[in-house]
């Protein structure tokens, strides 16, 4: 058995933490999604069939979209889906793209220490405040967010490793620094 380097271990240590952590949130994904569902199939059936609707029937979707939708920009972290301009970076020679990227991404991580922050501060803020339908504390939900800016910032920050200690992806446009000095 071969002993890993220091940067091969902190790098295979990375990857294991952060395929625990979007297991769990491929899992959250899913469950929240199907709550949705049959909250609303549920809410529907109780006010169209029976004529007797839920009070619950749109504080709770509604809490619970909110919830898919920051696990779900935490899951988008993590596979890169966000918005970006990927065309424009692969013009970029190799070193100059990375330097592009760590800006953009510390960019991002300034923001989501700020949204991790202040959605602490809501959180705690709301600690005791009951939702209006439900006997529920409204920090279940709101807790959402800085749970989510964490898992976002700890994606983004794997991604900044990832561009400074990663091979240059197969497929990926060929590297213009690898072309400079030779002769066709």
């Amino acid at each position: 058995m071969t002993k890993l380097s220091r940067k091969e271990s902190f790098i295979w240590w990375i990857s294991r933490i952060d395929r625990f952590i979007f297991t769990l949130v491929d899992w959250i994904v899913v469950a929240l999604a199907l709550a949705i569902s049959i909250a609303v199939v549920a809410t529907v059936f109780a006010r169209y069939v029976l004529n007797n609707s839920f009070s619950w029937g749109e504080e709770l979707p509604g809490l619970l979209l909110m919830c898919l939708t920051f696990f779900g920009a935490a899951w988008l972290a993590r596979y890169n889906g966000h918005l970006a301009f990927d065309g424009l970076l692969s013009l970029l020679p190799r070193r100059l793209r990375q330097i592009v990227q760590t800006i953009n991404l510390l960019l991002v991580q300034f923001f989501l220490v700020a949204l991790t922050y202040y959605g602490w501060v809501i959180t705690i803020t709301t600690g005791q405040t009951s939702l209006i339908t439900l006997d529920l504390p409204q920090a279940l939900f709101r807790a959402v967010i800085p749970v989510c800016g964490l898992i976002m910032i700890l994606a983004f920050s794997r991604e900044l490793v990832m561009v400074w200690h990663s091979p240059t992806p197969p497929g990926s446009a060929p590297n213009h620094d690898d072309y400079e000095g030779t002769s066709a």
